[in-house]
């Protein structure tokens, strides 16, 4: 469909390695000036780049009002302000003519974690701003469809391994990285 599609996610680790794993840019604190403005660029100008990942220092210092999905991951208790944010950038006039493009907001979810509590006061406060939304608890044929990342049960484990023994001190660097930059806007 053309779509041009944001990923957040304010876990650095998920954005690096699904960005990775996907063959996707990725822009998160340390991301070099010149990277962000080549990234950016081949996302708003061409047709090659269609998706990028973006950590939390996109919420607020950049402008892509060519976006018309966001897919949230990992998203840290996701403060309204930060939701309301996300929507906005695709909720922004599009230069396309074609009026079949829409604008979508996803929020994945891990079931039977915090993250639904919080979820749950994000999706009241689009409510109350007048958005509907639709919770989705299973997409079907989504197993059988073995062109996905992560689609196998050895995949899938293997990611969740990764998850459970990433090196923590990394981790925090990366999340401290990221926590810099955005502070510095």
């Amino acid at each position: 469909r053309g779509d041009k599609v944001i990923v957040f996610s304010d876990n650095v680790f998920a954005l690096k390695k699904y960005a990775v794993r996907l063959g996707r840019p990725f822009i998160y604190g340390p991301t070099t000036q010149k990277e962000r403005i080549e990234w950016l660029s081949a996302f708003k100008q061409t047709t090659t780049c269609n998706t990028i990942f973006i950590s939390k220092v996109g919420d607020t210092s950049i402008d892509l009002p060519e976006a018309n999905v966001i897919i949230q991951i990992a998203s840290h208790f996701g403060a309204r302000r930060q939701e309301a944010q996300r929507l906005g950038r695709i909720l922004r006039p599009k230069s396309r003519a074609n009026s079949e493009f829409n604008a979508f907001f996803y929020t994945l979810i891990s079931r039977d974690t915090s993250e639904m509590y919080y979820s749950t006061k994000r999706q009241q406060f689009l409510v109350d701003q007048g958005y509907a939304f639709k919770v989705i608890t299973e997409l079907t044929g989504m197993d059988d469809d073995q062109d996905l990342a992560f689609s196998t049960k050895a995949e899938q484990r293997k990611l969740l391994e990764e998850v459970l023994y990433v090196d923590m001190e990394e981790l925090q660097a990366d999340e401290e990285d990221d926590e810099d930059a955005v502070r510095r806007g």
